[in-house]
């Protein structure tokens, strides 16, 4: 009797006992059941209703959703999530992976690129600015020491009569440095130069400088900067040179394209033009930019 009652209400312990409403939570059963959910991942009852969890199943079913990664079984009705699928469904929605860009991200990043680039823009432009008047600054203490060694082995300043543009300034001249003079500072024999004037400038052919870059135009040596006035681009973008000829240490510059005027203590005085800072009137539009004065007595950080 009491052997009876232990088979009555614990169904657990006798898996060959039939029971529609029993629970089996073992792995492995054989007893059909149409109501029974089967936890186990090895299960060859069909059911239309019993939900399948397991990896494998080749049971069909077309309510049963199926969450294993490989699945075999057609359904119309079916989602599949898994990465290996060979059925065809018009309502299953596709997760492969695709690397192509639509139409909407592609304008997207293109206007976030535009919006950085405006950002970047002014810096960039200060940046190359910078730059510019860094390498004009060397290049002007190079011809000024250029020169400075030149009056030290020949002790007196270079003549200005092969100069095509002459500076005067009271007793004190200078010239702009055109293709010709260049060439006699490098050592270089200019054509069209008669033997006089090369030896009453550089007799001994001694290179005292290297120009980097020269005008398309006139092929003298000029600055980085791009001319503001391509009509005349040899004298606005030239180094213009000026000596103290008399001894007094005293340079009263004149420069002829701007009317600039400065007092210098100096034996020699080299400068040449830049674009000014960039301007705007009242009402917010730019103005021309002009030419300033830039000479080795200033320091490229100060303008």
């Amino acid at each position: 009797m009491t052997r009876n009652k232990r088979h009555e209400t614990c169904g657990i312990q006798s898996p060959l006992l039939p029971s529609p409403l029993r629970p089996l939570g073992g792995r492995l059963s054989l007893l059909p059941s149409p109501l029974r959910p089967l936890g186990g991942r090895l299960s060859l009852l069909p059911s239309p209703l019993r939900p399948l969890g397991g990896r494998l199943s080749l049971l069909l079913s077309p309510l049963r959703p199926l969450g294993g990664r490989l699945s075999l079984l057609p359904s119309p009705l079916r989602p599949l999530s898994g990465r290996l699928s060979l059925l065809r469904s018009p309502l299953r929605p596709l997760g492969g992976r695709n690397n192509a860009f639509t139409l909407i991200e592609m304008l997207i990043v293109i206007a976030i690129i535009s919006v950085l680039l405006g950002l970047l823009y002014g810096a960039l432009e200060r940046a190359q600015k910078f730059s510019r008047r860094t390498i004009t600054h060397t290049e002007l203490k190079g011809i000024e020491m250029a020169f400075k060694q030149y009056h030290a082995h020949y002790h007196t300043w270079p003549p200005n009569t092969l100069a095509a543009n002459k500076l005067q300034s009271g007793e004190d001249h200078g010239f702009i440095i055109d293709e010709r003079i260049a060439a006699l500072l490098q050592g270089n024999r200019p054509a069209g130069v008669s033997v006089s004037d090369i030896e009453a400038f550089n007799p001994e052919m001694i290179p005292f400088i290297e120009f980097a870059r020269y005008s398309t135009a006139t092929y003298a040596p000029v600055n980085p900067f791009k001319p503001n006035t391509p009509s005349n681009p040899g004298t606005t973008r030239a180094y213009k040179v000026l000596f103290d000829t008399n001894g007094d240490r005293q340079l009263d510059i004149l420069d002829p394209d701007t009317g600039f005027t400065t007092n210098i203590i100096a034996n020699v005085a080299v400068w040449t033009l830049i674009p000014g800072s960039r301007k705007t009137n009242d009402s917010g539009t730019p103005q021309k930019v002009g030419d300033i004065v830039f000479g080795s007595w200033d320091s490229f950080s100060v303008k």
